[in-house]
C-alpha cells in the first residue's frame, strides 16, 4: 500500500483537455459572428430605395397604393421616376380626358423628405400643379407602398 501512496504522490493530476469539438464550435462561432457583423450595415433609407422608376401595381382606394420598380417608364402607362437630386418625372394623362385611348406625357417636379417616411411631391400636370404628401409604409428594392395623406391641386388661372 505504501508503494501505491508513493506512486500517487509522484503522479500529476490529470489535465483537463479542450476537446476537438469545443475548438471546432469556437471557430464556427467566430466565423458566424464575423459574417453577422459584416452583414449588419444599416438598412437603406427611404431616400436611397425610392430612387428609380415606378409604375402602378395595385391600390385599396387612397388608403394603400403600391408601386413596382421598372427599368424605365412605358410610353403608354402612368408612372413616376424619382431622381437622387430631388427631381421627379410624373408620367400621366396629357389632358383632362380620361377616356381611352389615353395619351401620356411627362410632367416634371420635385420631391423631398419632410418627416420620417413622409415625402412631399410637387409636379406639374396639364391643368396646373399638384402638391401631394405621401406616407411611405413600406419600401424595398422592388416595391413602394404608401398612403396619400394630402393632395392639393393648384389650377392654372383662366385668361
Amino acid at each position: 500500500m505504501e508503494t501505491n501512496k508513493k506512486h500517487m504522490k509522484n503522479k500529476r493530476a490529470p489535465r483537463k483537455t479542450v476537446s476537438f469539438k469545443m475548438v471546432h464550435m469556437a471557430i464556427i462561432l467566430l466565423i458566424v459572428t464575423a459574417f453577422v457583423t459584416m452583414a449588419m450595415k444599416p438598412a437603406p433609407s427611404v431616400e436611397e430605395n425610392i430612387v428609380g422608376s415606378w409604375t402602378f401595381d395595385f391600390s385599396k382606394g387612397r388608403e394603400t397604393i403600391q408601386l413596382k420598380k421598372v427599368d424605365k417608364l412605358k410610353r403608354d402607362a402612368s408612372g413616376i421616376t424619382f431622381k437622387a437630386d430631388g427631381t421627379l418625372i410624373k408620367r400621366q394623362n396629357e389632358s383632362w380626358c380620361g377616356t381611352p385611348p389615353i395619351s401620356y406625357k411627362n410632367f416634371f417636379g420635385t420631391w423631398e423628405k419632410v418627416a420620417e417616411n413622409t415625402l412631399l411631391l410637387k409636379y406639374d400636370y396639364w391643368g396646373g400643379k399638384i402638391h401631394s404628401t405621401w406616407k411611405i409604409t413600406e419600401v424595398s428594392e422592388n416595391t413602394i407602398t404608401y398612403n396619400e395623406l394630402k393632395s392639393e391641386t393648384i389650377r392654372n388661372k383662366k385668361r
